[in-house]
């Protein structure tokens, strides 16, 4: 479907879904217009939103589904799935004729990071890391769409008791090199290899043409101020611990140590780095890597699909940016506006 043609009718949908068999069992009327879904990448849920009920919204433990309904000039229609959410409903205003409130939305990636470790966990060494992550997401009822990967543990990994199972996942997907836990419209688990936007072609591209959807008015943000200069990694697990500092020293780069007059650190703790030279390389390159600034900009729309974490192009306000959608958001209504934070690293 073109999302650019004139005039389209959005229509939203709720349906209750079985949590156990994710089969759909009826139609909720107990939705009304607003509220809305943001899609965050730099969140570890993804996607969680609120949308106003009445008469209770009494689903009990299962999901709730929303569906958008799209219809054309020529009365084709498309369906898309907006998410499949555990849902909240902590506050309610009670009257003699209704009962109404506002219902929290969250992925079913929520069902993970609630669960924790009862006990310290130990991973042993060339175990899977996939492969175990995935059993983690099934062994908790859930769907998953893992790609493939036979990176194993090069080290023991050590979980202590009370950590999420949503970040014992996303720690295992980095050993991998792989995206933390996404999750579509279905509900399903998506564990995904990294992809660097920066070599990534554009999936949508939105100007200001005869046929717009983006809205004039956007926003632009290039903030070089907390860039660092000291790296430090610690590498810690049961048979050792190690730290590696790299500094920018280089009086040519504007936001070393030299150059700023001052020192701007950032820690961070790692694993599965079997020595010292190669703890340090890995600090020395991070560092480099972190010698950027983030530039974004966030512009509103008309509905159209794409997903947090794609690469987008806009050109309008005298600005042609590529950059990777860092969160989405949504309002649930007729007008079904989108408004976008869309981001790219700038080196130095």
């Amino acid at each position: 479907m073109d999302y650019t043609s004139s005039p389209l009718i959005h229509k939203l949908r709720a349906m209750e879904i079985n949590r156990i068999t994710m089969q759909e069992i009826r139609q909720v009327e107990d939705i009304l217009p607003g509220g809305s879904i943001e899609y965050n990448d730099l969140t570890s849920i993804k996607v969680t939103g609120s949308i106003p009920y009445i008469d209770g919204l009494d689903i009990g433990n299962n999901y709730l589904r929303i569906w958008l309904d799209t219809t054309d000039i020529n009365n084709v229609t498309e369906s898309l799935a907006l998410g499949t959410f555990l849902i909240s409903t902590p506050t309610a205003t009670v009257t003699p004729a209704k009962v109404s409130g506002d219902a929290d939305l969250y992925s079913v990636l929520q069902i993970l990071n609630d669960s924790a470790l009862r006990e310290p966990l130990t991973i042993p060494i060339g175990t899977i890391a996939v492969t175990y992550a995935t059993n983690l997401v099934l062994n908790a009822g859930l769907s998953v769409m893992a790609q493939d990967s036979a990176a194993m543990l090069s080290t023991n990994k050590v979980f202590d008791a009370g950590i999420s199972k949503l970040d014992i996942i996303n720690e295992l997907l980095q050993v991998a090199g792989f995206d933390s836990a996404e999750v579509d419209g279905f509900g399903n688990v998506l564990l995904r290899s990294y992809l660097d936007p920066t070599g990534t072609s554009p999936s949508l591209t939105l100007d200001t043409g005869s046929r717009t959807i983006l809205l004039p008015e956007l926003s632009h943000e290039l903030d070089i101020f907390s860039v660092p200069n000291v790296y430090v990694a610690v590498m810690s697990n049961d048979n050792n611990t190690m730290v590696a500092i790299a500094i920018n020293a280089d009086p040519a780069n504007r936001y070393s140590t030299v150059s700023r007059g001052r020192e701007i650190v950032e820690v961070e703790s790692v694993s599965d780095i079997a020595s010292q030279t190669l703890l340090q390389e890995y600090a020395e390159n991070t560092l480099r890597l972190k010698t950027t600034a983030v530039e974004s900009i966030t512009i509103k729309h008309l509905f159209i699909p794409y997903n947090a974490g794609d690469t987008v192009r806009v050109i309008a306000g005298g600005l042609d940016f590529v950059g990777s959608v860092a969160n989405r958001k949504v309002t649930l209504d007729k007008t079904m506006l989108v408004e976008s934070r869309i981001r790219k690293f700038v080196r130095f």
